[in-house]
Formats: C-alpha cells, structure tokens, sequence
C-alpha cells in the first residue's frame, strides 16, 4: 500500500496534478514515520516502510522544479535517513531490554550457585506435573550429601562450594532426559521424575544418579568421597498430594542415612577387632 501511494504521488509531481506541492509530500512524510514508528519491533519492515514511503518522493522532488521544491525533497530525504537510524537504536534497545528481561526471569528461577532450578522453579514445576490432566506416573527424589557439613569445617566454603557445583552437574548427567533437578538449599537437592515407567523405573532412575553422582572428586591436590543419600516418593502410588510426596520421600531418605550410619556402626568395631 505505502509503495502505490508513493508511486502514485511521484506520478501526481511528475504530470502536476497536485495543486499544492507541499501539502501531499508532507502528508507521505508523516504518514511513513508514523507507520514505521509503530513497526519498530520489526526493524526490517519499519525500514522499509521510510524508504519506499518518502525516498522516491524525495528524490522526485529534490530532482525537480524550484529552489524551494528541491530542498523540501532534500528535508524529506533527511528525515528518512533520521528515522532509519532512529528505528535501528530503537530496535536494538527493544532487543537489550528483552534479553535483560529473559534473564531475569532466568535468574530468579536459577539456583545462584549450581546454575540449577531453585525451590521456587522445582516448587511451580512439581504442581504443574501434579495437575496435568491426564499426566503419567511421576514422582520426586530427595537427595542429602553425606558428610558435607565435615566439607565446610575442615576445607572451608569455598572448597564446600565447588564440592555443590560438581554435585550440580554429576546429578544432570546422571538424570533421565525429560527429568528436572534442582537445589532446594545447602547440601540439599531434588529430582522430578517424569513420566515413569511401571516396574521399577523409578528406582533404576535413582540408582543411574547414585552412580554418576558417587565416587571421589578432585579440587586441585585435594581429593573428596562424594555420596548421598536419597528418598524417592510416587505419584501416584505414594500418595496424590505433593506435600504428602514431599514429606515421604524426606523420610525414605533419612531412613537411608540412619541404614547407613548403622552399618558403619557395625563395621567399625569389627575392623578393630580385626
């Protein structure tokens, strides 16, 4: 429409048909600025718009008639390069702002430390899993480090937190795809299992992340066990509310400590007698 109209207007100076020469190209300028104005999130189309709109009028009338004629189609010629340029800035500030918006966004969903979803984003996509209509067996794990807090204490925070950001990417490798992991806080960290299979799916998902996770991990000459401990709960076998999952799967797992730290127990003495 905007490339008839300028056509037209070009034929209309050309054959003299317009009565008053300043009141059509006028009329286009503001007209192509104003569209354009409006089309600025699309860069490409806004551009267009101010070089088909004024430019061959411009040159029409920059190229014709008197002194006054050519340098009105010299202001209109200025104008367009003005708004172009003006379109590019504005274009490239919506840009800026939307990517700082994303990351924002991101950032308020991200654990600061790990780069994994924080309780907050585990927390919205744990009840979006729950009250999928028609949603399959899913559940959650919770997993406790073991010994952490002897971590902290004897190498200090710093080495505490290369210990959580190694945990971070063992329990992403170890995940099934399709599977979230997050950290809820401290030493502690949660997976929601989606789409499980019947028969055991659940605790063959548990056991890759045990195995990927486990095992020592080196911080230059410095060489720590890594272990956890880890509590599943299923929906909806276990239970149908996620608080009632939440707190299932938090007692599996400290009965999987106290299991443990028994069997140490037992083992200690019978090394020493050994």
């Amino acid at each position: 429409g905007m490339l008839c109209l300028s056509g037209w207007t070009v034929w209309a100076i050309l054959s003299g048909l317009i009565a008053d020469e300043m009141l059509v190209p006028v009329s286009l300028t503001f007209g192509a600025t104003c569209v354009a104005h409006c089309l600025i999130a699309e860069r490409m189309a806004a551009t267009g718009v101010l070089v088909v709109g004024i430019m061959p009028t411009a040159l029409t009338l920059a190229l014709t008639g008197d002194f006054q004629t050519r340098m009105l189609g010299l202001s209109m010629a200025t104008i367009a390069v003005l708004m172009i340029r003006f379109v590019r800035e504005q274009y490239d500030e919506l840009v800026r702002g939307l990517a700082l918006e994303q990351q924002i966004r991101e950032n308020a969903n991200r654990d600061a430390l790990t780069g994994l979803a924080n309780r907050r984003a585990m927390m919205e996509a744990i009840e979006a899993e729950a009250a999928r209509i028609g949603s399959p067996h899913w559940g959650l794990a919770l997993l406790d480090l073991d010994g952490f807090k002897h971590v902290n204490d004897g190498h200090g925070h710093h080495i505490g937190d290369q210990l959580l950001q190694e945990v971070g990417r063992r329990l992403s490798a170890g995940a099934a795809p399709g599977d979230l992991v997050g950290r809820l806080g401290g030493d502690e960290f949660i997976v929601l299992y989606r789409a499980l299979a019947r028969g055991g799916d659940a605790s063959r998902r548990a056991d890759a992340i045990l195995a990927t996770l486990c095992g020592p991990a080196r911080f230059g000459d410095l060489i720590l066990p890594v272990s956890a401990s880890l509590g599943n709960a299923l929906c909806p076998d276990d239970s149908n509310s996620v608080s009632d999952l939440m707190i299932i799967a938090d007692q599996r797992l400290y009965a999987m400590k106290r299991e443990r730290g028994e069997r140490r127990a037992t083992a200690l003495p019978a090394a020493k007698a050994a």
